[in-house]
């Protein structure tokens, strides 16, 4: 009868927005989820940087008072760069490639032998990429290998399409330095989180090779 057929229909909409709404909440538990653990990454970034600055500024300061307050007073300009940005997932390649220029000021300031070169094109896109991308992994170049007249090191960072290539030569120190490569680990998280894409890694040719995706 008509009533059994409203009947029906009724309860068959009450069990789809039943779904729905367990869809949503779950939706939304996932997001939650997803911004804790990028706010979990994110709380390591800073104090993984500052105590890096800081061993720096101790090794100059037996070595070169003057150059110790330079080294401060760019540290300044660049921890200003990560306050302002850090309640952002994406920032500007424009932005970051600045950054990162006042980021290898500071390293040039220690390694001498240290040469960075950049090829971005220009190609009119608004291209972003997580906060200290480039950043971490020309930190990672640096920490893991070794810098002298006799071994120079020489990091490339290239754009092809949409992508972002960090190359270095490897020079790899005789004493292995701390830590487990965490900054490339939360790098890849950050991009998972965020992009649900894949960050690659490439090591042949004496030639160490991180492929970042650059995001719309």
């Amino acid at each position: 009868s008509m009533v059994v057929i409203v009947m029906l229909i009724s309860r068959l909409l009450e069990v789809l927005m039943s779904r729905q709404q367990v869809a949503i909440e779950n939706e939304k538990l996932r997001s939650e989820n997803l911004q804790n653990q990028y706010n979990a990454l994110k709380s390591q970034l800073d104090p993984h940087f500052l105590f890096n600055s800081l061993n720096t500024i101790m090794e100059l300061i037996e070595e070169d008072k003057n150059l110790a307050k330079g080294f401060v007073a760019r540290l300044s300009e660049v921890f200003r760069y990560m306050l302002s940005h850090s309640d952002k997932k994406l920032i500007s390649l424009r932005d970051e490639i600045e950054f990162t220029n006042d980021y290898v000021f500071l390293l040039k300031l220690r390694h001498s032998q240290l040469s960075i070169d950049f090829e971005i094109a220009e190609d009119g896109v608004a291209w972003k990429v997580p906060p200290l991308a480039i950043q971490l992994l020309i930190e990672n170049a640096v920490k893991h290998n070794e810098i002298s007249k006799a071994r120079p090191l020489k990091i490339k960072v290239i754009q092809v399409g949409d992508l972002l290539e960090i190359s270095n030569s490897v020079n790899e120190k005789r004493t292995p330095a701390d830590g487990a490569g965490m900054g490339l680990k939360n790098l890849m998280e950050r991009y998972r989180i965020i992009a649900e894409r894949e960050v690659h890694i490439e090591n042949h040719n004496n030639v160490f090779k991180v492929i970042i995706p650059l995001i719309k």
